[in-house]
């Protein structure tokens, strides 16, 4: 049963995976060989050392745009050049995964804004889209944005262009109307075989639309191309990011099918084979690999088992390269394209801007931004600029915690956020603050600059911080309470803390802050802070 199974999603995702190949090839610029050496060596590396059963390693669109990014960016322009370029990326991203699985900085991960990523990952899928259609159309300009190259084909072929177009139609027509209808049959591989049917029965060429071409096998390089000390900076600074986003699209891929397949996984486990299978693909000049989203979505649906599926499908790669290589010159890039567009169209996460924009307007911004720049920039300055991005908003939140003014429930001792509470009420001539964070070199700036719009709104008498959440004080932090009750009493108010934590209130007794402020201003709860304030 098992072995049925892992059978059928192997070969289901070959069906997917070998269009897929065609197209990052020719993404990158690098002979379609080099993309069946790095599918099939990903696959074979990672069944030894990675843990999922569906994980699917091989090229996906992601590292395959940001390692194109890479070499338009040292603009090389020669065959060797460009495969050794998408090798080395590879190999540094490999090498660097690996270091980090031996070192386990899994946690890093962790550190990428998903906002970033649907925003990069939707930028990524456009480009995708757009390189597709230059395909297919044959754009000769590589900055040609796919309608250009739609209307100049229209122009100078009618023919070949409307063939090809009734291709994509029919093809993702296809697609659409018996996703669920087929039941487990592999639906792309049938409609890849038909294709190459149709190829051979029908002279494309002759007709003007564009078809793959001859596959020529392929010899890893073994010469060293002519490169400046920029060039490798910058390829080495590409593995750099392929590696960081590579491994966040497999960790993706396995958060989300992980409890399908009912497994817990290693992430410094995973760094390792993700390493060791980028490596493999480097040393026979493949370029960089990892867990795609949409080959692991194929092979679950599929009905995969076990990483037997991934070895089935590593061996259906290399007899594909082997034995079929010139069965695929005549198959049309329209068909080609018609089933990447489908793949990566479902990527662009629409739900999830929708929920960025209800939750979190910062956020949703960011993912604007960063898909904006990924597409009218380049992939590898977008991620870039995001990851920079999301920094300064992380320093930012870090700089400036929630300090919401309280107000007291009637009828009780309870202290709830006046914006967001309406049964609770403000005490007269009294402002309670709650503090939600740390206060030290980054935040006490804020504290002060909020003490100081408060009093500059209203003649409070007393001014009361809850310290509840405050579990570290640093220097900086202690004098800026010492400046608050100066300031304070400049203007005849005085300053309570409540709820001070005792591993902070150690901190503010070992420098002298509760001397300052005096012992009877800090206060076990907020309610003896304002009995106190009461009764003077």
């Amino acid at each position: 049963m098992w072995l049925s199974s892992d059978l059928l999603a192997g070969l289901t995702v070959w069906g997917v995976a070998v269009p897929h190949v065609l197209a990052y090839a020719a993404l990158i610029g690098v002979p379609a060989t080099y993309g069946f050496y790095a599918s099939a060596m990903g696959l074979l590396i990672y069944a030894v050392f990675g843990q999922s059963r569906l994980l699917s390693t091989g090229p996906s669109f992601t590292i395959a745009a940001l390692t194109a990014s890479v070499i338009t960016a040292t603009g090389v322009t020669s065959s060797n050049s460009i495969v050794f370029i998408a090798a080395l990326v590879a190999f540094v991203a490999g090498v660097l995964l690996l270091a980090g699985g031996l070192l386990r900085l899994g946690w890093i991960t962790h550190f990428l804004a998903n906002s970033v990523l649907t925003g990069f990952i939707a930028g990524l899928a456009i480009l995708i889209m757009v390189s597709q259609l230059r395909n297919i159309f044959r754009a000769d300009d590589v900055t040609d944005i796919g309608l250009r190259a739609f209307l100049q084909s229209a122009s100078e072929n009618p023919a070949g262009t409307v063939i090809s177009s009734v291709l994509i139609l029919i093809t993702i027509g296809s697609l659409v109307f018996f996703r669920n209808r087929v039941g487990r049959w592999p639906l792309m591989l049938l409609i890849l075989i038909a294709g190459l049917v149709l190829g051979r029965i029908i002279d494309f060429e002759a007709l003007g639309v564009a078809t793959v071409g001859p596959i020529m096998p392929a010899l890893p390089t073994l010469s060293l191309p002519d490169l400046d000390v920029a060039q490798f900076l910058l390829a080495i600074l590409g593995g750099l990011v392929v590696a960081i986003i590579g491994f966040s699209e497999t960790i993706s891929s396995e958060r989300l099918y992980k409890a399908h397949a009912r497994e817990e996984l290693n992430v410094d486990q995973e760094l390792l084979a993700q390493g060791l299978a980028n490596i493999g693909s480097s040393l026979l000049s493949g370029f960089c690999v990892d867990g795609s989203l949409s080959k692991t979505a194929s092979n679950a649906h599929a009905g995969a088992k076990s990483q037997l599926a991934g070895i089935f499908h590593a061996i259906l790669m290399i007899l594909t390269l082997l034995l079929a290589t010139s069965f695929f010159s005549t198959l049309p890039w329209a068909i080609v394209g018609a089933i990447v567009l489908a793949s990566v169209f479902r990527l662009i996460q629409v739900g999830e801007f929708q929920r960025l924009y209800n939750l979190n307007r910062s956020e949703f911004w960011l993912a604007i931004v960063t898909t904006v720049i990924v597409v009218f920039v380049g992939a590898f300055p977008g991620i870039l600029i995001g990851i920079a991005l999301s920094v300064l908003l992380l320093l930012y939140r870090a700089s400036v915690p929630g300090m919401p003014l309280l107000g007291r429930v009637p009828g009780s001792d309870v202290f709830r956020d006046l914006g967001e509470e309406s049964d609770a009420e403000p005490l007269p001539g009294i402002a309670v603050l709650r503090f939600d964070g740390l206060l030290y070199f980054a935040t006490a700036y804020s504290l002060r600059s909020r003490v100081r719009e408060m009093g500059s709104q209203a003649d409070y008498r007393a001014v009361i911080v809850d310290c509840s959440a405050m579990f570290f004080v640093d220097i900086e932090g202690a004098d800026m309470l010492k400046e608050i009750k100066a300031d304070l009493a400049d203007h005849a108010c005085a300053f309570y803390l409540a709820h001070v934590p005792q591993r902070t209130l150690n901190m503010l007794e070992a420098d002298g802050v509760v001397d300052v402020l005096g012992a009877a201003h800090i206060c076990a709860t907020i309610r003896d802070a304002v009995a106190h304030v009461q009764a003077t």
